[in-house]
């Protein structure tokens, strides 16, 4: 990578990183608006807000739609319950995605419904289009190979943009777990990748 380039990921990285942060600071007053005052129109504002993230996320956990939409309001009505549990040590984002994932696999165990299976490789987007960019499409099939603990991982890095982490701190594992299943990921996605060009 030249100079220039660097510069340009730089910025990237730098308008991503302010962006991540104004909203963080948004959805820390509306859960301190739904923890100090149980304030209705907070929390719809937070639960429209996360479907467009969460859902997505929960659907690579299970295509089951109807466990999707069950986890989903139980993920937000623990967020109304437990708003004031929120400490401020974490993004909110990362605090309720934790919720989510420890949820979603609870709830998946309960009705014994299965996990997403490895070939299972349309992304919830996806899954509503008719016709996608073959890249797309290459990158799902890619996705379907690997094993659902290395899908979660670029899943929430690269789909969802969160640090180690956050992505530690949402699965209940070491960050060096997650650096080292974020490195097997990626080089098993290269070695997908690459085959299916011919390289």
């Amino acid at each position: 990578m030249n100079a220039r380039s660097s510069g340009e990921q730089q910025k990237k990285d730098d308008v991503n990183r302010d962006a991540r942060h104004a909203a963080d600071l948004v959805d820390r007053r509306l859960l301190s608006a739904i923890a100090s005052d149980r304030d209705e129109v907070a929390m719809e504002t937070l639960y429209r807000h996360y479907q467009e993230r969460l859902v997505p996320f929960l659907y690579r956990l299970t295509h089951d739609r109807a466990l999707i939409e069950e986890t989903y309001n139980e993920v937000m009505l623990k967020v109304w319950r437990k708003a004031h549990q929120y400490k401020g040590q974490s993004m909110v984002s990362s605090w309720i995605f934790s919720i989510g994932y420890r949820t979603c696999l609870r709830m998946i165990k309960k009705s014994k419904r299965g996990e997403l299976s490895s070939t299972d490789t349309l992304s919830s987007q996806a899954a509503h289009e008719d016709h996608h960019p073959l890249r797309e499409r290459m990158v799902q099939q890619a996705l379907g190979q690997l094993t659902p603990d290395h899908r979660m991982v670029l899943e929430l890095a690269y789909f969802q943009g969160l640090a180690t982490q956050e992505i530690a701190q949402i699965i209940g594992r070491p960050v060096n777990t997650v650096k080292t299943r974020l490195h097997h990921a990626r080089n098993k996605m290269r070695d997908i990748l690459g085959d299916a060009h011919g390289l």
